[in-house]
This record gives C-alpha cells, structure tokens and sequence, in this order.
C-alpha cells in the first residue's frame, strides 16, 4: 500500500536496554493553554540565518515535507518519494532517487528518513526494509523489516536509532494496530519488544516532523504525533509523563473526533473543515515547548503558535498571519538553540516579517538564487 507522509500514532517507548516497561506515574509539568498572551515574532527570535538549498533541476521538489538536521547535514524529503541531502551551505551532495527501485540497496515507497546515531548515516524506512546509506547514498547496510506480528500487519514510517544496532519503529495509522512502538533488532531482523500506548489519544492525526527531543542533560523527550495533552520523559526501566496541557473550550474534543467513528478519512475531514481548533505539531527544548494550532480551515492565514516557555510558566499566542502577510513562521523542528523551517524565495521576498523584517538578509544571502527555490531559515532563540 502507496502511504505518502500519513502521521504515525503516538505510542509508549522505551530504551531497548529497559528491563522492565512498566509505566511510572510522575507529577509533570503543567501548561495552560487556556491563559494565552500575544506575542510577536521579535518575542522569541533575535537572528535568523538563510540557507538556501541548491536542488538539482532534474529532482526538484514541489512540495518539501520533512527535515532532519545534525552538525554537518541537512536532510529533506519530498513527497516525490525522494530525500535530498545538502551540508550547511546548501550545497546538493545527494539525492535518493539514484537508488529508487526495487533491486538490493533500492527502494520502491519512501516510508520515512532519518540520521543515524553514526557520523553521516541515512535511514530509509521502505514497507519492506531499512536500508543504511553514507551521506552520498552510497549503501551500507539493508534489512527485512517485519510486515506482519503475529496476525497484525504493520506498515512503519517514523524511526529512531538507538545504538547498538536497535531501532525504535513506530507504525503507521494504515497499521492493524497503530497504537504501540516496536523496538527492533536489525542485526536479528526482529521486534524484540512491543510497547502499547499508555494514556490514549483525541485523535491520531498529526504533522508531525519528528517525534524526538534529546535534552542538554540526556533527558529524551516523546513528542506524541498524535492530538494528545501529554509528552513523555524516558528513562531506563520507565515511561512518565513530563508535560501535562489543558486545552481550551475552542479545540476539538474526543467526544466530537469520535462521533465521526473509526474512517481515517471522516476523522481528517472534520479536523481541516472544522471551525474549532486542533494542535498539529508540539516540539520541546530545554527552556521552550511549540505548539502549532490550526484554526478555522487548513488555510494557514488561520493558524497560530503558542510558544510556552518552561522557566517563566508564561504561554505566548502568536498567529502566523496578520491577515494581509505571514508575520510568524510555520516551525518544522526545533534544537535547544535554533528552530528550523523551509520557504522558496519569493514567499520569503512577500512576507519580510519572516525575515526579522531585515531585507538586508534577502539581498545579501539570497540575490544569486531563483525566487522559487527553497531557503531553510534557522531563527536562533532569545535567552
């Protein structure tokens, strides 16, 4: 089955290493998302860096979906099924579509793509396998994935690298049962451990880049790709519950989700057409938790952040348009010092807000590109 992009579920995880998986309740930090100030962009940024991104003509992307970063590269995929690596001048050192196929080392569905714990390793997640690459797609290693446990069908499309050759593996909603995280054993081939999503979920459709938040103290944090009022803390021997939201009376409820009954699809439709608001993508860093809201229709004018800033307990509301332009950028993913998203050129150019209203930085840093390539900004957060 073709799965382009659909958000897997949040489900219970734990290190491979775990002896036991059982849940640990823990007095958890607490937002609420009722009591909203207005903010501005100027609140949360103090510099933003522009890397515009050399795509070849022959693979350019119409649509750029997800991003992963790590110190020396930038990885983007497409919804034509390809993933493009470029290092941190935006110089194209590679392209997947060298290795779209169905032959040993290839690829025929792109599931989901990742950097691995090792310096400059690629994941592909396909229905199939998981193929390891070198930053010039280059294979380095290939592996069954399992289709099926037991008698339930599994489709994966988010991971994450563990070390020690062991992989989380989160399912897909199109899974027989997308509630869970399997911890896999690549050099067995096999799910060595199954974990059940431990709080439930409003709703399981998310745009959710990654699912990952590595704290400055080792701490890793699960941002749930799923409509959920928490996100978890791992540890060695237990999952607990680190960030506890109240929602407003505006946002959907469970009540109004479920009343659509079990299609994906009549679910998705009530969540985009519905005037009462949905929480698409929740990011964590050390200091700040983003929360991308959408309002109103899948018109992003409508939508807006509430940026919380852990330290103060304060919940900032900035809306990313002030109906005339976009005065706050759409986040994608977030480190402990800088956020990151991708624009083209010309929306750049017609939204300068997004710019830290510094014009300087398109004519300087963007004058010999065309104004529909891609740029990825990188805002550096205010102390």
């Amino acid at each position: 089955m073709v799965v382009r992009n659909i958000m897997s579920i949040f489900i219970l995880l734990l290190f491979y290493s775990c002896s036991n998986n059982h849940i640990t309740r823990d007095e958890s930090e607490y937002h609420d998302l009722t009591n909203l100030s207005e903010g501005i962009i100027d609140d949360i940024f103090e510099k933003v860096d522009l890397v515009p991104l050399q795509f070849e003509k022959e693979t350019y992307p119409n649509t750029c979906n997800k991003i992963d970063i790590s110190d020396s590269l930038i990885l983007i995929t497409d919804v034509r099924q390809l993933v493009h690596i470029f290092d941190w001048e935006g110089h194209n050192l590679s392209c997947s579509n060298i290795k779209y196929g169905n032959g040993p080392g290839e690829y025929e569905i792109l599931m989901g793509a990742f950097f691995g714990k090792e310096m400059d390793q690629v994941i592909i997640l396909s229905p199939f396998k998981m193929i390891t690459y070198d930053r010039y797609f280059n294979t380095i290693r290939e592996v069954h994935l399992p289709t099926k446990i037991g008698h339930t069908a599994m489709l994966y499309s988010y991971g994450y690298d563990l070390g020690k050759d062991k992989y989380l593996l989160l399912p897909t909603l199109t899974s027989e049962q997308p509630e869970r995280v399997d911890i896999f054993d690549s050099n067995k081939e096999t799910v060595i451990r199954t974990l059940n999503y431990p709080h439930g979920s409003t709703s399981f459709i998310s745009m959710q880049n990654d699912c990952f938040s590595e704290l400055p103290d080792s701490t890793i944090i699960l941002c749930p790709p799923a409509y959920t009022k928490y996100l978890y803390k791992l540890t060695q021997d237990s999952i607990i519950p680190y960030v506890n939201f109240s929602f407003g009376s505006e946002f959907l409820t469970k009540e109004e989700i479920d009343a659509t009954g079990s299609d994906i699809m009549n679910q998705s439709n009530l969540i985009f057409n519905s005037s009462r608001e949905y929480p698409m993508r929740q990011m964590i860093n050390s200091r700040l938790i983003i929360t991308l809201v959408r309002k109103n229709s899948s018109s992003t004018y409508d939508w807006y952040t509430i940026v919380s800033n852990r330290t103060k307990g304060s919940n900032l509301k900035i809306n990313l348009s002030n109906g005339k332009e976009f005065i706050f950028p759409s986040i994608r993913m977030i480190d402990e010092n800088y956020a990151y998203t991708i624009y083209r050129k010309e929306f750049l150019i017609e939204n300068p807000t997004l710019l830290l209203n510094k014009k300087e930085l398109a004519e300087k840093d963007l004058k010999d590109i065309d104004m529909e390539d891609y740029v990825l900004l990188k805002y550096k957060f205010r102390k």
